[in-house]
Formats: C-alpha cells, structure tokens, sequence
C-alpha cells in the first residue's frame, strides 16, 4: 500500500521547489503541476523529455491541449480527483497504448494559495514487459501443452511429474483439507530455503507471513465452491533463516473425474525484488511528507523546547538542563524527534532546527539558566554556526558560559577537525564544550588529547546495568580518572534508578540526568 506522502507537498512551496525535491530523490520520475483550472503550471523529468513532450511550451495552457487525447480519457477523472483533494496512485497504467507507467495523483496547495493537483509518473514499461515475457517463458518451459489443462495432469501423469519436477518456476501440490505440502519441486525448495523432507512435515500456513494469510484463507473456499478458477495472490514465504521472500503466487484447484478437488496446483514466482524497490520507493516518498510537515512546524509554531534537568551528584542540586527540541503534530500529537530529525538531517532543514534551539538557549542563559545545547553533525561544519551564536550572545545579553554546547563521539569521527576548530572558536567567546555520548566509538583518547572541551558525558551504555556489572563499574571508575586528569567534568546520562544513582556518587561522577532525576519537560516558550 502506498504512502500518503505526495498529499504533504503543500508545505514544500511553490512548484518549481516541489519538483526539485521530488525529482532529487526519484530522478527516473517525470512531475507535472497543474492550477485550480487544469492549466499546466510544471512538467519537468526525464520521463517527459525521453518521450518527446515539450516539457516548456506548455506553461499556461489547459491541460486538455498539452497532453494526447488518448491519455486525457483515461487519466482525466484522476486529475480532477486530486483537484477535489483525493490521493490516488496506479500501480501499472497504459496512457498511450504503448508504454506502462506508475502514477502517483495528489491534491497540492502552494503556500496557501488556491488548489491545484501533481502527478508524479514513472516509465516502468521495461519492468513490465521484462516481467511478462519472463513469465510466459517459465511457464512455457513448465508445461507440456496438455499439462496446462487440469484434466490432463491425470491423463499424463508421467509427464506431469517429469515437468513438475524439473521446472524452472516453484510448484507445490497441497492437500485442500490438511494444507499439507503433498509435492514441491527443487525450485520452491531453493526459493524458500527449505528442504523437500522439512516441508512434507510442515503446512502451508506454518511457512506463510501471518499477515498474509487472510488473502490466501479468504479465497480458499470460492476454490472450493467452484465459483472462483484460480486464486492469484502476492504474498511472503519465511525461511528457516527469518528473512522473507515475496512471492506472485497462482493457485488452481485440480479436480478428480467426479469434481471434487484433489489438489491445490500452485505456482510461486519470486518477486522479492520488485517488492524492494516498492518499499524503496515509499520510503522516499516518505520522506518527502517528512520535510513537508516540518516546513509547516516552522510556519505554525508547532516546535516546542523541552529540557532535562542534570544535577550536582555531591550537593544535589540542578547546575543546568540539556535543551530537547519536540514537534507537535496538525492534531496536536506531541512527535518524537526520531520520527522527523532524520527527514531533517538528510535534507539540511536540521540547520534550521539547530538555529531555532539555539536562539531560545540563548534567551533562557540570558535568564540565568546554564543549559546544553545540542550541535548536530551536519551544524558541525556550518561556517555561521559561531556567527549566529555571538549574534544571539549579542542580542540576549546572555553570559557565554552559560551556554554548553553538546557534540556525539560520532558525529566526531567524520568531522574531527572541524569539531576541533569549531571547539576552540566557542571556548575563545566564553561559551563551554561537552562530549556525548563518550565510550560508544573509538577516538576517545584522541579526543580527550586534542578536543578543548569542559565535560564528558558518559555513554548510558555503561550507566543502564552499572549495579550489577563490575566491568561497566571498572569502565566508569576509569572514565572518572581520564576526566579528572585532563581538568574535566563528568556527565552520567540515563540514570533510572536511585541505587544507580548513588554507586555513581561512589564512583566519583560529578553530575548525572536521567529519568529518576527528572523526565523532560516542557519550557515555558513566552
């Protein structure tokens, strides 16, 4: 089932913006725009191009005259569909009568503005045909002309089984009342990764995804009836190993000379594949809808700050808070931010985001408040990141130690001079350093000789089973030691639990934020 991404577009802007994003994740696509009248806005992509549209001189003019007739009888009900707010998508589509396309509809209102309606299309003519004539070709080599008959399958039984057996498609033969595997040839054994032994023990619904059973149960009975030939259905066969093939699977009841049925005849052909590139292309799509909401988050003010309190281990007292961006939904839904800060860092909105933290850091340290702020690997690099924090520096009046910037050990390893760089610039403006994260990659030692920094966060890695683990207690002791003989401080992260919290305080860590210290909250944002 496709996503409903392309109905998210709106946010994205105008045309021109919307098909860049489109065409930049499915360059192989064609994207045409049109207004509230039907006059073409866009029409951009290879897929036009290729097949000698004038992807140009048709700005401005009714749709009806841009594209072939042929093509307007059979598409024009899904333009006005989208017009009307609909979503619509069609797997396989013969605009012309000679090449099949994959087509996406959707309603799209730029910036606001009155309605109008995208197509999103892909030539997927070769795929099918490839697909077809593969098909024809396995089946052919299957199947004696007489074996295609389910009466002749008795008449040449012999026959049957020498094809059966050495065809180049999976068959199976299943018992209708037990849905027993009574025969499966070396093709389906090698499809599914499995034995003909293993399977003669095994039924069909122990090999099949449970959430592909119903289209297979719910036919069996028309089957059964008469009242349906054959059943075809795309599902998912699971292999010893836990991966899952996906499979085009036909199923033909084989009737005995009174009737009834003797046997389910099914043939399997492997579609995995095909069913990647699906999932591939719905999770661009996906992501598309992503950028989409937060472009709207930022045009409606649905960011919100909430902070974690980090406490003193030897006085007990809250000494600063780390600063966590959250996103609230159309609906109001709070959204957590592994649900959109990954749509953001792959597409450069988390600059914006960093921006928008830092900016409200700043406000609160102008307040009084020490706080964390969080520096993503993509901010790491950005020449105005200094800039705009002596800008907000400038404009609240805020103390600069008042302000910890927060780098991941990660983040580190693709961007360890500039980090470097960027670390030296903060502590010359009087603001502080932190790592994150520290003990979950390799550069540690590196980092604690060449990174100016002012604390060290503990990975919660070695914090979550510290109370019954004497090598994580070792690995924190050790920590503790590295920090204090390079004049830092230390920050233990995910503390759940107050015995934890106190072995910690033994240990000699000087600050801990977790759960059981305090959850985070929601700012006070006016």
């Amino acid at each position: 089932m496709l996503p409903a991404a392309l109905s998210e577009l709106e946010g994205l802007g105008d045309a021109p913006r919307v098909a860049a994003t489109i065409l930049g994740l499915m360059p192989e696509t064609g994207v045409m725009v049109v207004d509230a009248d039907l006059r073409l806005v866009l029409m951009e992509g290879p897929v036009y191009a290729r097949h000698g549209y004038d992807v140009t001189s048709g700005v401005g003019r009714s749709l009806q005259d841009v594209i072939p007739a042929v093509a307007w009888s059979r598409l024009g009900e899904h333009w006005l569909a989208a017009l009307a707010g609909e979503r619509r998508t069609l797997d396989t589509a013969s605009v012309d009568g000679e090449r099949d396309y994959w087509l996406h509809f959707a309603p799209w209102r730029p910036n606001g503005g009155p309605a109008g309606a995208i197509m999103v299309a892909q030539d997927i003519t070769e795929r099918v045909r490839g697909r077809e004539q593969t098909l024809e070709r396995d089946r052919a080599a299957a199947f004696a002309a007489d074996a295609a008959s389910r009466t002749a399958l008795h008449q040449s039984e012999e026959r049957f089984r020498q094809g059966f057996e050495n065809a180049p498609i999976a068959m199976t033969l299943v018992d209708p009342a037990s849905m027993r595997y009574m025969r499966v040839n070396d093709a389906f054994c090698r499809m599914i990764g499995r034995t003909r032994e293993a399977l003669q023990e095994l039924t069909y619904v122990d090999i099949s995804h449970p959430a592909d059973l119903p289209a297979i149960t719910g036919g069996l009975p028309q089957l059964v009836r008469g009242s349906l030939e054959q059943l075809v259905v795309e599902k998912r066969y699971l292999r010893p190993d836990g991966s899952e093939v996906w499979a085009s699977v036909s199923i033909t009841p084989v009737l005995e000379a009174g009737g009834d049925i003797d046997v389910l005849f099914g043939q399997m052909v492997d579609i995995t594949e095909r069913k990647t590139r699906e999932a591939s292309l719905h999770a661009q799509l996906d992501e598309i809808a992503g950028l989409g909401e937060i472009r709207r988050a930022f045009e409606e003010d649905r960011f919100e700050l909430h902070a974690q309190p980090i406490i003193d281990l030897a006085t007990g007292e809250t000494v600063q808070r780390e600063l966590l961006i959250r996103m609230r939904g159309a609906d109001g839904e709070l959204i957590a931010p592994g649900a959109f800060l990954p749509a953001a860092e792959k597409h450069g909105a988390i600059r914006d985001i960093d921006r928008w933290v830092l900016a409200r850091g700043a406000d609160l340290a102008a307040g009084g408040v020490d706080v964390e702020i969080n520096i993503s690997a993509a901010s790491i690099g950005d020449p105005g990141l200094v800039a705009d924090i002596e800008r907000e520096l400038a404009r609240t009046g805020a103390d600069p130690a008042r302000l910890v910037f927060e780098i991941t050990e990660t983040a580190l390893i693709a961007e360890t001079e500039v980090a470097v760089t960027l670390a030296e610039r903060l502590r010359r403006i009087g603001c502080r350093f932190a790592l994150d994260d520290f003990g979950s990659g390799y550069g540690g030692f590196h980092y604690l000789k060449h990174l100016p920094m002012d604390f060290l966060k503990v990975d919660r890695e070695f914090i979550r089973d510290a109370r019954t683990s004497v090598a994580d207690q070792h690995v924190i002791r050790a920590i503790v030691g590295l920090a204090r003989g390079f004049g830092l401080q230390t920050i233990a992260e995910g503390v759940e639990d107050q015995e934890t919290l106190d072995l910690l305080r033994e240990l000699g860590v000087d600050h801990a934020q977790g759960f059981h210290i305090g959850q985070p909250a929601l700012l006070d944002q006016g």
